[in-house]
């Protein structure tokens, strides 16, 4: 069963991973991180769109040896030089 399975991330984790669970197992709409560049010269707003209100993944955007982890699905501000093409997100580590 779905609830045996979180149940037994849960516990071996030592972590409540019920909120990452659910937007995949409960709702239609699954996790998407977006990303606004230019609202403010050198800056980059990023927040991930999800239907769970304790959703909480860590995901590194910037650049893998001075980015930022972002968890939340509010806006959050980085300052950053790097252009649209050269801002990266470390899809791989998750």
């Amino acid at each position: 069963m779905t609830e045996d399975v979180v149940a037994w991330f849960n516990q071996h984790t030592g972590q409540n991973l019920t909120p990452i669970f659910n937007p995949v197992l409960r709702h239609a709409q699954i996790p998407r991180l977006e990303l606004l560049f230019g609202i403010t010269h050198g800056s980059v707003m990023y927040k991930w769109s999800v239907d769970e209100d304790n959703f909480a993944m860590p995901v590194r955007v910037g650049t893998p040896d001075t980015g930022r982890s972002s968890t939340h699905h509010d806006w959050q501000t980085m300052q950053t030089q790097l252009s649209k093409e050269d801002f990266q997100v470390a899809t791989d580590q998750y």
